[in-house]
């Protein structure tokens, strides 16, 4: 199988990561592949070090021409509604499947000029072989919208046993960061934005007392980290903004906390928190969109409404903050639950299916 996998961008993302993660299994697995994106980053090269020929496009006609009638085209989010359509227009519809992480209908029609042409108008989601989300919420919602159109969804899945192995980075990296073996530390992972609201958490950590690590930060630092680190009560226990990096970074850092804390307005089924679990820590989250897919209420963790979202955080978190047992209880049953459900052999097998059938 050949196949072209179709990147707005090669930051080291969340739907940019799950793209670059099917690129280089797929190839492993024997499928040809290459990339195109419309914006460089890290991605890049790393793609290159697989083997993985990319190709940076300034516009859709471009990425066209990079594709061929052997192709199948694998289109990764919602912001290239654009590259569909002119797939269309040159007859590839029934060689591409597009992959759409994003959630929010309303939010996105305002913000992407031309979307709602393309699927009210054009209806190119009919058109395609396959459009495939990342969670059933995500899909349930889209089909309440456009109910005819060939989707599926397929849960994204990450390498659990690699994440896993990390944990005993734990001691050295609270070290390096000065906190205590006593201190209960949440974290927080994803570039900072209000609609990812870190500053929410990092306020509420200082309410409670309790340390705090937000990973994902810039380099140059941005108007809302300053906000962010606005919020350190001289009283408090230091909030940490830990640059980007690649994901052992992250995984490092996971390792040294005791919960794990998404407090986002808008996801889809974010990739930091199967990370997360992978490292057995508890999850405290709001409810939205196909987060409940990923953690039950009071099983693997605490999930609570985003309407104000300030006092329901602050409680959950005190919840197991103060109670070491039920922490330990919860970020068991996560570990389980990514291991028995969200594997990366799991989605690139599903994958790999949906693809060849489009053949």
């Amino acid at each position: 199988m050949n196949l072209l996998v179709v990147i707005h961008n090669l930051k080291r993302e969340g739907a940019q990561l799950v793209a670059f993660t099917l690129a280089t299994r797929l190839k492993e697995h024997g499928t040809q592949v290459r990339v195109a994106a419309m914006e460089g980053g890290p991605l890049e090269e790393e793609l290159a070090r697989a083997g993985v020929e990319v190709k940076i496009c300034d516009n859709e006609k471009e990425v066209l021409d990079f594709s061929n009638n052997k192709d199948v085209v694998l289109v990764n989010s919602i912001m290239l509604h654009g590259v569909v359509q002119e797939l269309h227009k040159a007859g590839k519809s029934n060689n591409t499947v597009w992959l759409i992480h994003e959630s929010n209908l309303a939010v996105l029609y305002s913000q992407l000029e031309g979307l709602e042409e393309c699927l009210k108008i054009n209806k190119l989601h009919e058109r395609c072989a396959a459009v495939a989300f990342v969670c059933n919420a995500s899909l349930k919602e889209f089909t309440a919208e456009h109910p005819d159109g060939r989707f599926t969804y397929i849960h994204n899945g990450v390498d659990v046993s690699h994440i896993k192995t990390f944990a005993g980075e734990r001691d050295t990296v609270r070290s390096t960061l000065g906190v205590g073996p006593l201190d209960v530390v949440v974290l927080t992972a994803g570039t900072p934005k209000p609609r990812k609201g870190q500053l929410g958490v990092a306020q509420a950590c200082q309410s409670i007392k309790t340390p705090c690590l937000v990973v994902g930060c810039s380099t140059e630092g941005t108007p809302y980290e300053e906000d962010i680190l606005q919020a350190q009560k001289p009283d408090a226990p230091k909030i940490h903004l830990i640059e980007r990096g690649p994901a052992e970074h992250v995984y490092r850092h996971m390792a040294a906390a005791d919960l794990y804390v998404c407090n986002s307005a808008i996801e889809s089924f974010p990739l930091s928190i199967l990370e997360a679990m992978s490292l057995s820590l508890p999850v405290v989250t709001t409810d939205i969109n196909g987060i409940p897919e990923q953690v039950t209420h009071g099983k693997e963790g605490l999930l609570y409404p985003i309407t104000d979202t300030t006092e329901h955080l602050e409680n959950c978190l005190t919840t197991l903050v103060t109670d070491k047992s039920l922490r330990l209880q919860y970020g068991t049953a996560a570990y389980e639950r990514v291991q028995e459900h969200f594997s990366l052999d799991a989605m690139v097998a599903k994958w790999a299916d949906l693809l060849r059938k489009v053949l």
